[in-house]
């Protein structure tokens, strides 16, 4: 069995970089058109990062445009986002945000 020699780091060896990844604009861009156009009132979502700032955003501006209509609906928490994540480091900082 032979030895990986550097290259590109796995996806384990991701979490322990330093620098955050870079924003893909136009994946958050289509997820906040999605909520914002299909009137979503909650978010679930897998694992912290760009997207849920982008996704509260979203849900911010649902809230503002929806919530006297949310009256008549079943819910005690619109306008929310769920996330869930593994990694309590990450958690820890969109906790503070």
């Amino acid at each position: 069995m032979q030895e990986s020699g550097g290259g590109e780091p796995g996806v384990n060896d991701k979490l322990t970089l330093e620098t955050p990844y870079k924003p893909n604009l136009s994946d958050l861009y289509r997820l906040h058109r999605f909520v914002i156009d299909n009137k979503r009132t909650t978010v679930m979502e897998f694992g912290v990062g760009w997207s849920t700032l982008v996704l509260a955003h979203a849900m911010s501006l649902n809230k503002v445009k929806y919530s006297e209509s949310m009256s008549n609906l079943r819910r005690n928490n619109p306008f929310e986002v769920h996330s869930v994540d593994s990694e309590q480091q990450f958690m820890t900082v969109y906790q503070a945000v």
